[in-house]
């Protein structure tokens, strides 16, 4: 045999070779072997990390959520005695989500630097939340000493709201200064620039002072922020400022549960005897949630003459007859309202009634 014979030619070498570098990198990449798995996991856990600390970045309530469903995966991966990487340089426990959250926010202050203006304002919110005033007070001059953040917009703000601490915390009409309102027009300014969410007191605040005047800037951060609750909640205490406004609100929106909610905060607006039909219409239009039948409950059981009245107009009507032993809206109703239902009827039947309709309802 020739030498020349004994070598395959470089047009068949050239694809066997190939062939079996691409099975080489396949068996590789399928292999499983421990090292490729914890070099894929810690990439893993760095992109999900980065976007953790995106999504904080946003500020936005829903944000918020998904941040803190991240720093729990980190934190719920840890066996209870292990110990936690050293970008999370914290033990293990099972704690609160406000714990959870606090960690998270000190990793990112530590880890990324640009982002802690906004650890900040979280933390800041925090204990805005349990109305820490001097928590906030003391955050707020120790983290700008330490991060540096004298000159940042942000923290300029803060700084600000804690030298006017008292006019925050109790407010006077007569203590407010015109210089006061436009500093704090500013700060809301810069938020809404910066597409942020100044803390709810704040926004409150402004409406309070500037009255139908805020409408303009308060529109402008629905526009911007449209699923926030208590911006919609502030434009409505502007906008209905009548019994006959509210009422019409309730109704006309179908009795949504926002407006539901909206009537229940400002129940002192509405007459006792218009309040009472109202609610009992709202069980009846929408009896399956057992929120509205607390709301109804908790009205009825004052002992005020005017509601007495009320709910003797009730007896003599036909809404009396969703309390009837036989064809009772009762049988319809979720597990979780029948008690409701039935805490309700305690005020408007005598106690065999109530008794009969609780065996036909629990058994």
């Amino acid at each position: 045999m020739n030498s020349d014979d004994s070598q395959p030619s470089s047009e068949e070498g050239e694809p066997e070779k190939k062939r079996r570098h691409s099975e080489g990198y396949t068996s590789n990449q399928l292999s499983g072997s421990k090292t490729h798995y914890q070099n894929l996991k810690s990439y893993t856990n760095a992109k999900l990390l980065h976007l953790g600390k995106t999504l904080l970045a946003y500020n936005t309530h829903e944000s918020h959520k998904y941040a803190l469903e991240i720093a729990s995966i980190f934190l719920n991966g840890i066996p209870p005695e292990g110990y936690v990487p050293e970008d999370l340089f914290t033990h293990f426990k099972k704690e609160p989500t406000e714990k959870l959250f606090k960690r998270f926010l000190s990793i990112t202050a530590t880890t990324t630097p640009h982002l802690r203006a906004s650890v900040l304002e979280h933390s800041v919110r925090l204990l805005a939340v349990k109305d820490d005033i001097a928590g906030i007070a003391d955050e707020v001059t120790r983290r700008c000493n330490e991060w540096n953040l004298e000159k940042h917009e942000l923290a300029k703000h803060y700084k600000w709201a804690v030298k006017h601490m008292d006019v925050l915390t109790n407010f006077n009409p007569k203590n407010i200064t015109s210089d006061f309102t436009v500093e704090l027009e500013n700060v809301l300014v810069t938020y809404l620039e910066r597409l942020r969410l100044p803390n709810k007191n704040l926004i409150g605040l402004y409406c309070q002072i500037q009255g139908k005047k805020s409408l303009e800037l308060l529109n402008k951060y629905i526009r911007s922020f449209p699923s926030i609750y208590f911006l919609r909640f502030n434009r409505l205490k502007i906008i209905l400022s009548t019994e006959e406004d509210l009422i019409k609100f309730v109704t006309l929106s179908g009795y949504s549960s926002v407006s539901v909610e909206f009537l229940n905060c400002f129940k002192h607006m509405v007459s006792p005897d218009k309040l009472v039909l109202l609610l009992f219409d709202l069980v009846l239009a929408i009896p399956y949630l057992k929120r509205n039948w607390a709301i109804l409950h908790e009205v009825i059981s004052g002992e005020s003459r005017e509601v007495s009245e009320a709910l003797e107009s009730i007896k003599r009507s036909e809404l009396v007859n969703m309390f009837n032993v036989h064809g009772n809206i009762g049988r319809r109703l979720p597990q979780d309202c029948v008690e409701p239902y039935l805490r309700v009827a305690s005020v408007l039947v005598d106690p065999p009634h109530l008794e009969l309709l609780r065996l036909q309802l629990t058994h």
